[in-house]
């Protein structure tokens, strides 16, 4: 990595080991380093794009700092494993590393979006909380420059693999009857004005594809969803143009 790398991502995992991601921008090439620090110093991924590869892949790729389209949403140590979760220029996808270096990486396609061009900036998928919970990771989400109201609940599960996705709007208070059957919460995700403030939305995914919504600390509505499977096409994924 040049020494004018760019420090894009950094994250204490546990006491032991912490991630550190980074990017160069070279003459021919964008470069992306992922290390591990701790008891164990070591690189777990490098890769590179040409950039003119990644001007045919994308018509925005001109614009200024697009490279940086390329973001680590989160990474979490899950047993002998590291889970990176990554969107790339508009493609979601984890990618499980092992730290026992006794295999090579998994890579699970997520899930797609367009980038929004706005004046100088690109908008895209606002990550607003992700978590792992038994082997699979849980996102909230919102597009930048879509309906206001509208989030997006993301589910990864690790050993099959496979992602799905819901959508939650809280434009309205429309709630489903609750039918007073034991409910049980798989996870609970926060958006960002939540976490910040304690002033937001909650959501507490439940079983019997159900989700408890709160705004500002009160019950605010209980809402139906439904997961649907990611369709990916993998001839035009971005993972056909990094090296």
């Amino acid at each position: 990595m040049n020494t004018d790398a760019e420090l894009i991502f950094s994250k204490e995992l546990d006491k032991n080991i912490s991630v550190e991601c980074f990017v160069s921008n070279g003459n021919d090439n964008f470069a992306w380093e992922f290390k591990i620090k701790g008891k164990e110093n070591k690189t777990v991924d490098k890769f590179k794009i040409n950039k003119q590869k990644l001007q045919e892949y994308s018509p925005l790729a001109n614009r200024p700092d697009f490279y940086k389209q390329l973001k680590v949403i989160s990474v979490f140590k899950n047993g002998d494993n590291l889970v990176f979760l990554l969107d790339k220029f508009g493609q979601v996808d984890a990618q499980v590393y092992p730290l026992s270096d006794s295999g090579p990486k998994t890579v699970i396609p997520v899930k797609t979006y367009q980038l929004s061009p706005m004046d100088t900036e690109l908008l895209g998928e606002d990550f607003q909380d992700v978590k792992l919970v038994n082997n699979t990771i849980y996102g909230l989400s919102k597009h930048l420059r879509g309906n206001s109201g509208l989030y997006y609940i993301l589910m990864v599960n690790l050993d099959s693999k496979k992602s799905s996705e819901a959508s939650v709007n809280v434009s309205s208070k429309e709630s489903v009857e609750d039918e007073k059957v034991d409910h049980k919460t798989i996870v609970q995700l926060e958006d960002s004005s939540s976490k910040s403030t304690g002033f937001g939305f909650k959501f507490l995914l439940l079983n019997n594809d159900l989700v408890d919504v709160e705004k500002n600390n009160s019950k605010f509505a209980l809402k139906k969803i439904g997961f649907k499977s990611s369709e990916i096409d993998k001839t035009k994924s971005i993972n056909n143009i990094i090296e």
